[in-house]
């Protein structure tokens, strides 16, 4: 019994203080001053572009805005209608589908599992939470709005409009995922794994040698995997606008609403990413 107690109190010890080094290191990954008042308005920005699109939409009854057919006659006149333009924007429009995104999110679980990095095996089961709890939120998002597909699509696609999916869907996902590499490039690793002898990337803990491969442990890298995620969330948003499956409103909403998500996503999970502890409510 006393060894069981013993056993008992060496895993509660061990267990507290793994979650006191993931509040550690959130605390230390928190920005400043000024960058969190930048954060702050950009929530409420986006509350109030959502909540405002969301009205104006209401209002006209689904009606495409000025804006939405502002928009398509500018995608028609950049020649948006064309074959291989179609083909084009078809292919970029896989990279914001949940199918795709879950995809992704399982390649960074099964990669983290197969470096032996529980940080990183943790980041991809989050994504993987993150692309399937979005997917529910928008489809509720869209049964409230209830606001058809444009009469212009290029191609027949199934569903409602308001808010894009495919714009949400990037947006939560390659956010949460930058946000996780950056965690992993800011975490105290040992220079060298246990066990491991060697020089180069084989002498690096897995989960370092994972992050400065993704260059998350630079700010140059850090830098460059933002560039390539914003590229890769623009293009997804363009081509839903230009495919005209979607309203320009309805990309504008689902980049709001995307990142009111992520914030809320980050909040949720982010201690269980950096410790494997769930945030305990009140805390």
């Amino acid at each position: 019994m006393a060894q069981n107690a013993d056993r008992l109190l060496g895993r509660e010890k061990r267990d507290a203080a793994r979650v006191a080094r993931g509040e550690r290191l959130l605390r230390s990954a928190r920005p400043g001053r000024a960058r969190r008042f930048l954060g702050t308005a950009t929530l409420l920005a986006c509350a109030a572009v959502f909540l405002a699109l969301t009205a104006l939409v209401a209002l006209a009854g689904g009606a495409p805005l000025g804006v939405d057919r502002a928009a398509w006659q500018l995608a028609q006149g950049a020649g948006a209608a064309a074959p291989g333009t179609v083909r084009m924007w078809r292919a970029v429009s896989v990279a914001g589908s949940g199918a795709f995104l879950a995809s992704a999110a399982g390649a960074v679980a099964l990669g983290g599992a197969l470096l032996r990095s529980a940080p990183t095996t943790r980041l991809g089961v989050a994504l993987l939470g993150n692309v399937a709890l979005v997917e529910v939120v928008n489809r509720l998002l869209k049964a409230v709005v209830a606001r058809p597909r444009p009469a212009w699509g290029l191609v027949a696609e199934a569903g409602l409009s308001f808010p894009s999916g495919h714009a949400m869907n990037v947006v939560a996902f390659f956010g949460f995922l930058l946000w996780g590499m950056w965690l992993m490039g800011m975490r105290p690793l040992p220079r060298r794994a246990p066990g491991v002898t060697g020089a180069g990337l084989g002498a690096q803990a897995p989960r370092e040698a994972l992050a400065r491969a993704a260059g998350a442990g630079s700010r140059t890298g850090r830098a460059a995997l933002a560039a390539v995620a914003l590229a890769a969330c623009a293009a997804v948003c363009l081509a839903r606008v230009c495919l005209g499956v979607h309203y320009l409103s309805d990309v504008v909403a689902g980049i709001c609403a995307g990142v009111l998500w992520l914030a809320l996503y980050v909040r949720a999970v982010g201690l269980w990413v950096a410790s494997g502890k769930l945030r305990r409510s009140g805390r």
